[in-house]
């Protein structure tokens, strides 16, 4: 049974849980992605700057979005949609800690995000059977049990991330209906309604919400930082149409990014993954079309492009002003900021990179 109560005493994150003692190994730790190698075994792996290893664990099934606690030292894997499992794992010692599952009438989406001192985690869910998302509130004090969730305030809530420096949660609800009885199916492309919704952690209360004019355009996955939004789209309606598939939110403006519509056919009209760089630069994964794109999104035009084969997850380091790209060939390269440009990277030939990096 959810504790409300004792969730409103704690969300504000004001208690943090204990650190556990650093070591060098989890203080280089950079990036922190899944991955399956050619058998089929699934991982989840932490990489230092010099794209070596700093942690590797078995997942049961494939991995999605990974991202990593630096007030615990935890790494957690999400199973890709429609998953089953969220595993815990602490990096310093290598050993699952938790395995968090959904609730009987829930699926997770893949996708989570920590509170700023890292006690509460915020995770999207499929409520199938009332057709709507939820965010789920798992307290890591608590050996992760569940302990509230809130409305998304949309249907098919996919990738969710935390504002910098603030409370906010920015969930992609990607306005498309699933149900576990009807594998793969999408059930309401005709009336889906895909958002950007804001939403304040403490309260579960909708701050703002946004919408674009396509309404076939699904929002699914995000990077953010202060107060900026990247927002790569799936488009549905199977169109040869020069139909954007990028978008971009200064927090006030919500707009398609006209600059993508034009190759979302050669790109299969998907990305996977999104990035935000300095002074409003976005970047885009888009395996389908084997590329990297990158659009000034003040002036909304294509300022960059990289071919990759089976390119997969991005993530923007900000200190370095570069970015971190992975493949489903193995690869995972630098790109210069300013330049665009691939630096030295590293080949692991026996694992496919999943669509998602992060920053640890």
């Amino acid at each position: 049974m959810l504790n409300r109560r004792a969730f409103l005493k704690g969300v504000a994150c004001v208690t943090a849980m204990p650190l556990v003692a650093s070591c060098s190994r989890v203080r280089q730790t950079l990036l922190t992605s899944a991955a399956t190698d050619r058998q089929g075994n699934h991982f989840m792996m932490g990489l230092d700057e010099q794209l070596q290893p700093t942690f590797k664990t078995a997942l049961a099934k494939r991995g999605h979005g990974v991202i990593f606690n630096k007030a615990t030292n935890q790494a957690l894997a999400f199973a890709r949609r429609p998953g089953r499992y969220i595993q815990v794992l602490d990096v310093l010692s290598n050993r699952v800690l938790h395995e968090i599952s959904p609730q009987h009438n829930r699926l997770f989406f893949g996708h989570g995000t920590f509170c700023a001192q890292g006690r509460f985690l915020y995770v999207t869910e499929n409520d199938f059977e009332k057709a709507r998302g939820v965010i789920g509130v798992y307290d890591g004090a608590k050996a992760y049990q569940k302990v509230d969730e809130f409305y998304a305030h949309g249907v098919g809530s996919h990738e969710i991330q935390r504002l910098a420096g603030s409370n906010t949660l920015v969930v992609a609800n990607g306005g498309i209906h699933t149900h576990p009885e009807y594998p793969r199916q999408k059930l309401n492309l005709a009336t889906m309604k895909p958002n950007l919704s804001f939403i304040d952690a403490g309260q579960g209360k909708l701050i703002k919400q946004q919408f674009l004019a396509d309404h076939q355009a699904s929002i699914r996955h995000i990077a953010v930082n202060e107060s900026q939004v990247a927002v790569g789209l799936q488009h549905q309606s199977n169109t040869t149409q020069n139909s954007p598939i990028c978008a971009y939110s200064d927090g006030e403006q919500f707009s398609l990014q006209q600059a993508s519509g034009p190759l979302a056919p050669e790109l299969k009209h998907y990305i996977a993954s999104a990035a935000l760089g300095r002074n409003g630069l976005l970047a885009f994964t888009a395996p389908r079309g084997n590329r990297v794109l990158f659009i000034d999104s003040q002036r909304d035009t294509l300022v960059g492009q990289l071919e990759l084969r089976d390119v997969a997850g991005i993530c923007y380091q900000k200190d370095k002003d570069r970015f971190y790209v992975s493949t489903g060939t193995g690869a995972i390269y630098p790109i210069n900021g300013n330049t665009l440009s691939l630096g030295p990277g590293r080949q692991f030939d026996e694992l496919k990179w999943d669509n998602h990096m992060a920053l640890a």
